[in-house]
Parts: structure tokens; sequence; C-alpha cells
């Protein structure tokens, strides 16, 4: 679950004030810094990210092997080059 405060960070809600950028925190505006990135982390394998939150971010597993790498990266290849063969395959 991520926190609904920090959606207006992760959509980068921004406003200027003057010639800075702000974002809303809660009910305070902070400062944002453009290289600014935040990191999350989860020991769950399968963390539950609700559909808006899925849209703003992106999800890194690293306790993939690599032969599940290789077989992730093959799907996407068959799916992008030849679609037929995915369609014949969920039949």
């Amino acid at each position: 679950r991520i926190e609904p405060l920090l959606y207006p960070i992760l959509r980068r809600d921004l406003v200027n004030q003057g010639s800075r950028l702000c974002v809303a925190v809660g009910e305070k505006l902070v400062d944002f810094n453009p290289a600014f990135r935040l990191l999350l982390t989860t020991r769950n394998p399968q963390p539950d990210v609700p559909p808006e939150a899925s849209a703003l971010i992106t999800e890194v597993n690293f306790t993939i092997t690599r032969a599940g790498l290789a077989s992730q990266l093959l799907t996407k290849v068959i799916q992008h080059e030849r679609p037929e063969l995915e369609e014949r395959k969920i039949q």
C-alpha cells in the first residue's frame, strides 16, 4: 500500500512559488528538487500495488533468477514480434 500523502510527489504536482518549485506534502508546501528520487522497498515478493499507483511508479523485482529473466524477456519479444503465437498459447 502506498500512503496517499506520497501521491502528489509521485505525480509531481508542482506549484511555482516565485522562482521555486514546490510540492504539497500534507498541508505544507515543500521545496522540490528535480533530482529527487523516491525508492520504496519491501520484502513482500508480490506487493499489492493499486492501479493508480502502478501508473506512477516503476516496480523492480530484484529476486528474479537469470532463467526467470530470460523467460520474461522471451515472452515480451514474442508478444511484440509474433502476437499470434501468444494468442495461440492463451487459447
